[in-house]
């Protein structure tokens, strides 16, 4: 499953991560893959990006913060399904993801 997303905030890019695997802003990426975790007491979201793979050379960053992209409002529902889908798989409560997702604010975007 992917998800249509588009980078709203390209900035503060991490010096580990090379120029050719950073987002770029208003580009358009597939969300392939979920990430929450509770880093010092805060919620954090990332995601995995189908054209922007991090691997072991960007470590310790292995994905991106959900933040960084805006996600059309038509596909509001498939993220919430892949969230469903990855926290299966990540064993993350799903409440407090969709709590967070509805509280977003998701820019509507272009095709």
């Amino acid at each position: 499953m992917k998800v249509r997303c588009i980078c709203i905030d390209d900035k503060n890019k991490p010096m580990v991560i090379p120029q050719d695997k950073w987002v770029v802003l208003h580009d358009k990426y597939h969300i392939t893959h979920f990430y929450s975790k509770v880093e010092k007491g805060v919620l954090i979201q990332g995601v995995s990006l189908y054209e922007k793979p991090l691997d072991e050379s960007c470590a310790p960053y292995d994905v991106f913060k959900l933040s960084r992209f805006a996600i059309h409002e038509e596909d509001i529902d498939k993220l919430r399904e892949l969230i469903a889908l990855c926290d299966s798989l990540n064993e993350v409560n799903i409440q407090s993801l969709m709590d967070e997702v509805e509280t977003m604010q998701l820019e509507k975007v272009e095709n």
